[in-house]
């Protein structure tokens, strides 16, 4: 791998026709690895080959949930917005030791399968930011300076990509460089091909309409550790990426220690209000910046929620009535779905593996482009 996020600016661009034949073929798979501090999600996505009228439509074949051991500790934040996935690590020993877990109990393949994967770290371990084009050099710079002096003792890995279509500022994403290397080689040596390791935001927005079937405005994973929201589309002219990501706050400490799918609306305060407002005002942002949307049939589109606190009853309508706009919860279009896996796959599961599968679906569309 030669940089980290090296394809963000330009292999992000939604797909619309149908994966070559090699999506079919029983030597490859197309796998996700969503990472979270305390737990591993892996998907991994085909192409249903039955007679029926889901030929040639996405298939999830499996998903695994894989819990890590507790880090408990105090450290410093990452980025604009404190969040407790860092707080659990309090030093690069601690960090050495999460990767060191991840390794450990990351899937095995003992089969002569071709394992494409596509990758994403705890969303508080990217650091994003807007500035304007000529100010992008100095704030590398501060990204350098920021990274050096965390936990993460390393050089920042900074991608780009322009945030409206009339405008000047660009987006950031920003990953620790040296740690994110040793990751990626480590994963690579359990038989993984790494097709990339990515900021959240940069899966979610090319494969939400090809996975679910809808076209959303924007996708907004709600994390009880921490979130992003994705409102990147795609510049047909350069055939990159453009719009805006940003980090959503997690729960506060003590909802989060006893997080449960069963919460009430009421359990959510302040975070619900808050985490609103936060979905909102992008919102509001982004047509500011007039990059995404040019016509009224973008009022139909909705947002939507994904990550595992989505599932939770009521919080979509709760949203939609804060921020007066349709909400929908991530939810796979297929009927076909993993026939073994470490946990049942109910509806409520779509919106949490929600991340894993789109980063799936990402490392089907590059190998697509690899082939041709």
């Amino acid at each position: 791998m030669t940089s980290i996020l090296q394809r963000i600016a330009d292999r992000t661009r939604v797909q619309r026709q149908s994966p070559a034949n090699w999506l079919g073929r029983s030597s490859t798979r197309c796998i996700g690895i969503d990472l979270d501090i305390d737990i591993i999600r892996v998907s991994s996505l085909g192409r249903s080959s039955s007679h029926t009228k889901h030929r040639g439509k996405y298939v999830w074949n499996t998903y695994n949930q894989i819990q890590l051991p507790s880090l408990v500790a105090d450290g410093p934040s990452v980025g604009s917005e404190k969040s407790a996935a860092n707080n659990e690590i309090d030093s690069p020993q601690r960090l050495g030791e999460w990767i060191s877990n991840v390794i450990e109990l990351l899937p095995r393949s003992v089969d002569s399968f071709r394992n494409a994967v596509s990758i994403s770290l705890p969303p508080s371990w990217t650091h994003y930011g807007m500035v304007r084009q000529s100010e992008l050099a100095a704030a590398n710079e501060n990204c350098d300076a920021m990274f050096r002096g965390s936990i993460f003792r390393s050089d920042a890995h900074t991608r780009s990509w322009d945030a409206g279509k009339q405008t000047d500022h660009v987006m950031m994403a920003s990953v620790a460089k040296q740690p994110t290397l040793d990751l990626a080689r480590r994963i690579r040596s359990l038989g993984y091909e790494i097709c990339g390791i990515f900021a959240q935001g940069m899966a979610l927005g090319g494969a939400a309409h090809s996975l679910t079937t809808l076209n959303p405005r924007c996708v907004a994973v709600l994390g009880k550790d921490g979130g992003t929201i994705s409102m990147l589309g795609c510049d047909p002219d350069a055939g990159k990426p453009t719009g805006l990501c940003r980090q959503l706050r997690g729960l506060p400490p003590a909802s989060r220690s006893s997080f449960s799918q069963l919460m009430s609306l009421e359990d959510l305060q302040p975070w619900l209000d808050q985490t609103a407002q936060d979905i909102g005002a992008t919102l509001d942002y982004a047509n500011r910046l007039n990059q995404v949307w040019e016509d009224h049939a973008v009022d139909a589109r909705p947002v939507m929620i994904a990550g595992d606190l989505a599932p939770i009853p009521g919080l979509d309508v709760a949203i939609a009535s804060r921020i007066q706009k349709p909400v929908a919860v991530w939810r796979f279009a297929s009927d076909e779905r993993p026939l073994s896996t470490t946990v049942p796959t109910p509806a409520s599961v779509d919106a949490t593996a929600a991340v894993s599968l789109s980063l799936a679906h990402l490392s089907a569309s590059l190998l697509r482009r690899g082939s041709r």
